[in-house]
Formats: C-alpha cells, structure tokens, sequence
C-alpha cells in the first residue's frame, strides 16, 4: 500500500470521528427546537421564557469572529476538544440541575461549543483536504446536521416519553464525554505544534483580511440574515406544531425526522453538484429555493402534511 493509501485511510479515521462528534454536538443543539414546550413545562416557565434560552444561546455567534483565529493560533484539535468539553458541561448542567438560570448558563456553554468545535473542524479540513475534493468532503460532514434531526428527533422524543424530559442531558453528556476521548485519540496532536510552529498573525490581522475583501463581508451578512431567518422558524415551529396539529412528544419526534429528511436530501444534492457546478452557483441556487420555501410557507399552516411539506 503506498503513502498516500495510508495518509487517505489516516485521514478518513480523523475525519470519521469528528463527523461522529459532530452528529452528538448537533443533536444537542436542535433537540431543543421542537421540544422546547416540553423545556419549558419542566422549567415551570413560559414558552416565551423558553424561546430566550435559544436567543442566549444564538447571541454566542456574536462571538464567532474572535473563536474562528484561535483555530490558527491554538490549533484544530485544541478548539475541537475544547468545543466537546463545553458542549459536555452545558448538558450536564442542565441535566443535574432543572433551573432556569442553570439552563440558561447550560445553553449559552453549548453555544459556545459550537463556536469552537465547527470553526476547528472545518479548518481541519482544509488544511489536508485539496480544493477540487473540499466541496464534497465539507458536504459529507454536514450530513450530521440533517441527521441530528431524522435520527436524534424521534430519539430524544422516545427518551423523553420514557424516562421524563431532563433524560435527553444526560444521555448527550455522556455521547459528549465519548466523543471528546474519540478525538483526542484520532486526531493526532502533532498537526497542532506543527501550526504552532508556523508563523502568527495577530487576531486584528486576521479581521482586517476578512473586512479588505468585498465577498467575504457580503458572505458574512448574508449568512446573518440566512441564519437570523432560519432561527426564527425554527425557534417557534416546535410550539406551533404542538397547538395547532395536538402533536404528543413521540409523533412531534417522528414530525420532525420528515424535515431532518428533506435537509439530508439537500445535503446529498450539495455533495453530488457543488464542485461539478461551482461554489457560487450552488450557494446562489440554494439561497433563492430558501427565499421562495419562506415566502410559501404561510400558506402550508391548514394541514400538518402542507406544513411538513412546506
């Protein structure tokens, strides 16, 4: 077997494993949309109040700017690891201690997960993956996040219809501690004093790359509005699905997996075309079927099949 054989079997372990931690780290961070009634239920909160456990823990992205560099400066592996551990003890805070303040530092830990563990992973990536393969690699690890909803939905419905609606935490705070030694063993430590060893550039170096280039600020506000647009479905379908179809925890699980299904689909597409028709022409495409999807959306609420569909 040659090198690069075993350099491409090293390299699909690594990249086996943060896909698998990932998956955890998403199933963590969508549960709480279409359970979120039940949160507050076992909060003894309002919806209302519930819905800003997810503003909190969607204000973390405003810190993403300063956790992206620090991949450059600490290492991949060392973001990751730390995104895993955060991501651990958010959801064990929340399973040891059903308060809202606890939930709502418990959340905000988990945000911040995700700001370290993603921004590593996707560096990670592209320092052993070639241009012209990256779109589909990058693809394949984003099928955990359609996967977090078609297999952890009904999953985390099934634990809370069992065993009450704090047993979600504890089941992800042990898959979390899993996962962390998972990565530490896979992902060589060696790649990360090997980028130490290369020469810095200061975080406001970083930033002032990022701001000289005209497509990179337009890629940053459309992501916000993307993302803002996004949340704000997602943040209040799980109570709209329960009061107006009736949906008990298993069945809205079960609802949720047919959305997970569509974004695999999705995903799966994006893997197949986006370097056979360009980077810009896929994000284009993909912006336009969300902005027409919103815009039918209303008129789906008359049937729980329309809605899903829609």
């Amino acid at each position: 077997m040659t090198e690069e054989n075993h350099e491409n079997e090293r390299l699909t372990g690594q990249v086996g494993a943060a896909v698998l931690a990932r998956l955890v780290l998403n199933v963590g961070h969508r549960m709480a949309y279409p359970f979120l009634p039940e949160i507050a239920a076992g909060l003894g909160v309002s919806l209302y109040q519930a819905q800003l456990l997810l503003s909190a823990r969607s204000a973390t992205g405003l810190a993403s700017p300063l956790f992206g560099p620090l991949s450059d400066r600490y290492g991949r592996r060392r973001l990751m690891l730390g995104g895993l551990a955060l991501f651990m003890a958010g959801m064990a805070l929340c399973a040891v201690l059903p308060t809202y303040a606890a939930f709502l530092v418990g959340f905000v830990l988990i945000g911040f997960a995700k700001m370290l563990f993603d921004p590593g992973l996707q560096a990670y990536l592209g320092d052993r993956v070639p241009y012209h393969r990256r779109g589909r690699v990058i693809a394949i690890t984003e099928l955990v996040w359609s996967l977090a909803l078609l297999v952890g939905a009904p999953l985390v419905g099934l634990a809370i219809a069992g065993w009450g609606w704090q047993s979600p935490f504890w089941l992800l705070a042990l898959l979390g501690a899993a996962v962390l030694g998972l990565v530490a063993l896979a992902l060589p430590a060696r790649s990360d004093h090997a980028l130490q060893q290369a020469p810095r550039t200061s975080l406001w170096q970083s930033y002032a790359a990022v701001w000289r280039e005209p497509g990179a600020i337009a890629a940053v506000l459309v992501f916000f509005l993307f993302m803002f647009a996004n949340d704000n479905l997602f943040i209040s379908y799980g109570g709209w699905m329960e009061q107006s179809f009736g949906l008990s925890t298993v069945r809205l699980g079960l609802a949720t997996a047919v959305i997970g299904g569509a974004e695999l689909v999705a995903e799966l597409l994006s893997g197949a075309l986006t370097d056979m028709l360009g980077k810009k022409r896929t994000v284009a495409a993909g912006m336009a079927l969300t902005a027409i999807s919103y815009m039918i959306l209303p008129f789906t609420s008359g049937l729980l099949e329309l809605a899903l569909a829609g």
